[in-house]
């Protein structure tokens, strides 16, 4: 099923960053932190095409490979804080159309996400054609909830909290673990007339592709820097 698949990875890259200046050439370990997503990317066994759409000639250089893409630098209008991620896929996808070139499924894989894997990325594609059955399915990744969700509480007003889940207090830890999860924004996949149509890879069937909490750390802040760098040294040893 694969061989009948055109695939192709989205990695978006502005220069602008509130948290961490020039966060996608910022240094984690001792490599930009943009080339932790396109090795893992550019080992892929079932992406064809890697494009990068970046505003910055400085990040596409950094980023250069031979199976990476840089076709254009995205518009300032669309690589300001305000910018919608939709709107940069929808942006990539009109070039794609305006050459006549079309792929089945796109992978969005953001650079923030340096610890998601080849092997997560193969294998949530392969979960992902294995199972789809309509148009309408997509794919995220996520890690599960810690075991204590049902202590969630929530801001009722100034000076009161209430909890989140009233009438699931009662659920066992098992219980819990398995129906509880967050997207930690590593992967995210859909058919591309599914995008195409509903602008959104949250749709009513998605199916979910499970990550370690650890590895599902998000680049925001010199914080998540520091403990990205910290979980990378445990792996080395």
């Amino acid at each position: 099923m694969f061989n009948n698949m055109k695939i192709f990875a989205l990695v978006p890259a502005r220069a602008g960053s509130k948290g961490i200046p020039q966060k996608n050439i910022t240094p984690l370990a001792g490599r930009p932190l943009i080339l932790w997503t396109i090795d893992a990317a550019v080992n892929s066994r079932y992406i064809d095409t890697i494009i990068l759409s970046t505003d910055d000639s400085n990040i596409a250089k950094v980023a250069s490979h031979p199976k990476v893409t840089v076709p254009f630098l995205r518009p300032s209008e669309l690589a300001a804080d305000s910018s919608s991620l939709h709107d940069v896929i929808d942006h990539t996808l009109n070039w794609f159309d305006n050459k006549s070139i079309y792929f089945d499924i796109i992978v969005l894989l953001q650079p923030t996400s340096p610890l998601r894997t080849t092997e997560d990325i193969d294998s949530s594609i392969e979960q992902f054609c294995s199972s789809m059955k309509s148009k309408n399915e997509t794919l995220i990744s996520v890690y599960q909830m810690p075991n204590k969700i049902s202590w969630l509480l929530k801001e009722k007003n100034e000076q009161f909290v209430e909890y989140c889940f009233k009438d699931e207090i009662e659920l066992s830890r098992q219980d819990i673990k398995q129906r509880y999860y967050l997207p930690n924004g590593a992967i995210y996949m859909a058919r591309t007339d599914c995008y195409v149509k509903h602008k959104t890879f949250f749709g009513e069937e998605m199916f979910f592709y499970s990550m370690d909490e650890k590895k599902s750390i998000d680049i925001d802040t010199i914080e998540d820097l520091e403990i990205a760098e910290t979980f990378i040294k445990n792996i080395k040893g």
